[in-house]
């Protein structure tokens, strides 16, 4: 098969537009004897003369006239291609689907998708805040570049990076009796109103265990949306223990320490095996955490950052 090489439809192509044999081997610091080989390798491959040569002048025959516009054209759309793949790898155009845990979304993600937009302009991100399970499927379903979750929800096939530990905190009016105590547990709240979310939501799932156990005698009431548990607790009708991302940070509403055992959660971020990881998508992870790294995103009292060495990032942000 024969291949027109770019750098031969270079050769020529500036042979015509200098209008000189000399001329064209300075521009392209080629010697005569290789520009003039390049061309008589397009004459081969084309099967007819692409100049008629005389001792005064180079011009173009009839049939070299079209193959000049076809080999401009070839080359600009060479260029246009190269330029494109270098946009691509510099992550100065893409889009990239992002997909977190509300409390994530809500309260980390703001902005450094904000900081993001600002250092990649043409970079199209979306940002989709979906509950762990509903997450979880649509990461089985393909969707998504990368995401944030809870850990234990991801999908097996996809690898995961830990990002935050997010404990229980306590959470209670401000008028609270105890507001002034730092660290509370159990033997404090066992004669008060707890609300907690109905099961199936993964802060019950969280919550059972101390149920079931060192709160079991606890009066309890039953909601179903987080905002309407903050609103009960805002009223006074109850306290709730809550994961640290999900506590207000002001308000009518304050949270403490919790001190009822070792209940958290572990936020990781994750993306699909497999599946290549885009320039725009490898940029948007490596900034968030080089945001977390560097305190440029809040971080609420009592979420703990999980460093991740050098060589656990590159792992997960490479594709070999």
């Amino acid at each position: 098969m024969n291949y027109l090489n770019p750098r031969h439809l270079q050769a020529f192509v500036s042979a015509v537009e200098l209008g000189s044999m000399v001329k064209a081997s300075e521009a392209l610091h080629l010697g005569q004897p290789a520009l003039s080989q390049a061309i008589s390798k397009l004459e081969s491959i084309a099967g007819f003369k692409l100049f008629d040569r005389t001792t005064r002048s180079l011009a173009l025959t009839p049939a070299g006239k079209v193959f000049y516009e076809d080999a401009r054209s070839v080359l600009e759309q060479n260029q246009r291609l190269l330029a494109n793949i270098h946009q691509w790898s510099e992550a100065r155009i893409g889009s990239v689907c992002l997909m977190s845990i509300p409390s994530v979304a809500q309260f980390l993600l703001p902005g450094a998708v904000r900081d993001f937009a600002h250092a990649h302009p043409e970079v199209k991100v979306d940002v989709h805040d979906l509950p762990d399970r509903q997450l979880a499927e649509q990461i089985r379903l393909g969707q998504g570049d990368m995401a944030i979750q809870t850990l234990g929800f991801e999908d097996e096939n996809c690898q995961s990076l830990p990002l935050l530990t997010d404990p229980l905190r306590w959470v209670a009016v401000q008028s609270h009796p105890l507001s002034t105590k730092k660290n509370i547990g159990p033997k404090d709240i066992m004669h008060e109103t707890l609300i907690v979310l109905r099961k199936g939501s993964v802060f019950r799932e969280m919550m059972d265990p101390l149920l079931r156990e060192a709160l079991a005698d606890i009066k309890v009431v039953e909601v179903d949306q987080p905002s309407t548990l903050l609103s009960m607790v805002a009223s006074g009708v109850g306290i709730a223990l809550l994961p640290a991302l999900c506590c207000p940070s002001d308000g009518p509403v304050i949270h403490r320490s919790w001190q009822g055992g070792d209940v958290s959660r572990t936020i990781v971020l994750t993306r699909p095996q497999g599946r290549a990881l885009m320039p725009a998508s490898r940029a948007l992870g490596r900034f968030i955490l080089d945001q977390l790294g560097n305190g440029l995103i809040d971080i609420p009292t009592g979420v703990q950052r999980i460093v991740a060495s050098d060589a656990e990032l590159n792992a997960f942000l490479s594709d070999a």
